[in-house]
Parts: structure tokens; C-alpha cells; sequence
């Protein structure tokens, strides 16, 4: 008895009663309600379902005006200088960023800008390599899946040979998975074309990262797969977290057998990943209400973790093109 009173107590269930029956599912989804839903499909459930907000970190508004930039910040930045066509766009730049009190004041700010250009610069100068000076256009999003379904939407920086796709930071798993449904969509629009989707980000040491999505002949299928399991999940919650089945996903990739890349999902679960600024994917508010404070603990959850982990990464893993 003294041994059980030490012992932590039992999580409730996250449910208590039999949820209400799903609403029918939608005949035609966008793109960008794709990418949400894989991004964090306990999230979407609680959200879209069950119309349950949950609390997922304070927010405190600032009473006087930022003297420094926090990561957060300096990768939004950096996402915005990426964009600009030169240095020459950076004092109106800063002059918008200042009006609306996100950047220090004065020549603070402006110097502040200017160190996250020079950061950046490698990374633009590997993109011009990429593209140089063509100008990119949008790719409008129109397919019919079957099954009374059609996903919609638009391509950005898209070109003749396909998609390019930057940003500030590492190549995340949700950076990659969110470029890999892009990769399909523009693939499955033009079968047989050799549509390629080109990734610039840093490594971890801050040097540019690159890789690239080779050409897929059976996208369209594979796509309807992917969407086929967002509507799987609005029926109920799917143990999907992108980094863990990322990790899972290139382990068995590498060689290694399903109990080491189960263990190593469950470590990343429970700690951040090395380098990341980020909370761990078991510490996310939805993650902890729906599957508890262990989720890879049950062995339904995990070996449909796995199940998934597979299904989503590994087709894309087997395309995934990195230079030597």
C-alpha cells in the first residue's frame, strides 16, 4: 500500500463519453488544409472535432518597445529577407518592421536587420544558383483523387522544372513533409513531365543544407493516400508526430531494426531534438490530452505509430536526394 501511494496517479481518460458521430466527409480539401493536419493531427482533431482550444504557452504582450530578437523572431526575419529581391528593399523593410513594433527602433534595428541579411546571404546566393534570375510563377492546384474527392489549391516559386523551396533554418521533418505533399501535388498535376522540388535550408552547423525531391510516377495514388488518412482523422486521432516518425522512419531507412528506431522515436518524443529551440513533440498540449504523457508506452498507439511513420516517410525518404 505504501509502495502504491508513491506511485504517480493514473492519467483519466482523455474521453469520457462516446464521441458524436463525424460529420460526412469533405468532398474537396485544399492543399493547406493538408499540410495542417499532418503538421499535428492530434491538434486537428481537438480543434476541428471536438472545437477544444487548449492552452499551448503564455503569451505575454510586450509594454515597451523590443531592444533584441529572440529566435523566434530572427527566423521570421530571415524567412522575410529571403524574399526581398536585394539590399536595396532593407530600410523600407525595416521602416515596416519598426512602425509596427516588432523591430528595435532607429539604427538599432536597422543593424539588426543587416546581421540577419549577411546570414542569410549564403543561402540566396544557393538559391540564385538554382533559379537565377528567372522569375517565379504559381501553379494553380486542380485534382480529382477519386472517390468523390478533388484537392485544390496553389504552388508558389514554382518553375518550368518544378518547385523550389527555402527557408531560414534546418530542413525539419515538418519543413520536409510540408514540400513533399507540394512535390506530389505538382507531380500528380503534370504525370510524366519530371517535375523536381529543389530544398535550401542550414545544416547543423549552420552551413546551407541542400537536397531535392526526385520526379514521382505514382503521386497521384500516393497523395490519395495521404489525404485518405486526413479523413481518417477527422474520425478520430491519429498517433502521428512528424519529428519522432521522421527519426522512426529514416532509422528503418538506415538500416536499423524496428525496436532501435521505436526507441529512438520515443526518446525524441520525450526530449528535445539536438540543436532545436523547440519543446518536445510528447510535451504538446493535444499530444498529452489525447495519448497521455507516454504515447509510444501503449502498443496499439505504437504499432500504429509505426504503421504510419512508414507510410508517410517512407515514400518520401526513397525520393529524398541529398548531395554527397
Amino acid at each position: 500500500a505504501a509502495r502504491a501511494a508513491c506511485l504517480p496517479p493514473a492519467a483519466p481518460a482523455p474521453f469520457a463519453r462516446r464521441l458524436p458521430p463525424a460529420p460526412p466527409p469533405a468532398a474537396a480539401i485544399t492543399l493547406a488544409e493538408l499540410r495542417h493536419f499532418f503538421r499535428n493531427p492530434a491538434r486537428f482533431f481537438c480543434r476541428e472535432r471536438l472545437d477544444l482550444l487548449l492552452h499551448e504557452g503564455e503569451e505575454k504582450v510586450p509594454d515597451r518597445e523590443p531592444l533584441t530578437l529572440n529566435a523566434l523572431e530572427r527566423h521570421e526575419f530571415g524567412g522575410l529577407l529571403l524574399e526581398l529581391p536585394d539590399e536595396g528593399a532593407l530600410p523600407e523593410l525595416a521602416s515596416r518592421l519598426q512602425a509596427k513594433g516588432v523591430l528595435p527602433p532607429g539604427s538599432g534595428g536597422e543593424a539588426l536587420l543587416h546581421g540577419i541579411w549577411r546570414q542569410i546571404a549564403p543561402l540566396r546566393a544557393a538559391r540564385h544558383r538554382q533559379v537565377g534570375d528567372a522569375v517565379p510563377a504559381s501553379r494553380v492546384i486542380d485534382l480529382d483523387l477519386g472517390t468523390d474527392l478533388s484537392l485544390t489549391g496553389e504552388l508558389d516559386h514554382s518553375y518550368p522544372w518544378g518547385l523550389l523551396r527555402a527557408r531560414p533554418g534546418r530542413l525539419t521533418a515538418a519543413f520536409l513533409l510540408s514540400c513533399w505533399l507540394d512535390h506530389l501535388a505538382a507531380c500528380a498535376m503534370a504525370p510524366g513531365q519530371g517535375i523536381a522540388t529543389v530544398l535550401i535550408g542550414r545544416g547543423e552547423r549552420e552551413e546551407v543544407a541542400m537536397g531535392n525531391y526526385r520526379p514521382v510516377a505514382e503521386a497521384a495514388p500516393l497523395l490519395a493516400g495521404l489525404v485518405a488518412l486526413r479523413r481518417k482523422g477527422e474520425g478520430r486521432p491519429l498517433p502521428f508526430f512528424p519529428r519522432a516518425a521522421h527519426l522512426y522512419a529514416s532509422e528503418l531507412a538506415g538500416g536499423k531494426g524496428e525496436d532501435g528506431a521505436r526507441r529512438a522515436a520515443w526518446n525524441l518524443l520525450r526530449r528535445p531534438a539536438f540543436g532545436s529551440t523547440a519543446p518536445p513533440e510528447g510535451d504538446d498540449p493535444y499530444v498529452r490530452k489525447v495519448f497521455g504523457c507516454e504515447p509510444l508506452s501503449d502498443r496499439v498507439v505504437a504499432a500504429e505509430f509505426a504503421t504510419l511513420a512508414a507510410e508517410v516517410f517512407g515514400p518520401l525518404l526513397a525520393h529524398l536526394e541529398k548531395p554527397a
